[in-house]
Order: C-alpha cells, then structure tokens, then sequence
C-alpha cells in the first residue's frame, strides 16, 4: 500500500512472466482476497498475460511497463 498526503492506493503486483500461466479463476482469488486499487504486471511484456489478467480483474485497472525498455 502507498499513503501520499493521506490517500492510499492498494496495488497487486503479479510478474509479468507469471500472468500467462495464471488461471482465470486465481487471478479473481487473489483480487477477490487483497481488494487492490490496481494490478501492475512488471517484468517483460507478455501481451497474452496482461489481457488474461485484464479479462479476469474486471473492473480493477491494470498496467504494464512501456514498450521499448532497454532494461529487461
């Protein structure tokens, strides 16, 4: 959880290398469980595994670093 002047913002970080194996049904657990504002998915684009999660999380923004990293 993050607190700057007072508003917290819960995020779920799941690897991004991780999301394309994940099942529908876990990724809902675990939103149903920790209740985040956000899902990130750092590491490595993985298109398939962010849309898996995006489809399972609805209504929970997620987010994916930028193309074009030289650092992965």
């Amino acid at each position: 959880m993050s607190t700057h002047d007072g508003v917290s913002v819960r995020l779920l970080s799941i690897p991004a290398a991780a999301a394309g194996r994940l099942s529908d049904v876990a990724v809902r657990d675990a939103v149903s469980y920790f209740d985040p504002d956000g899902i990130v998915l750092p590491g490595r684009r993985d298109p398939r595994g962010h849309a898996t999660v995006r489809s399972a999380a609805e209504g929970v923004p997620t987010f994916q670093p930028q193309l074009g990293r030289s650092d992965d």
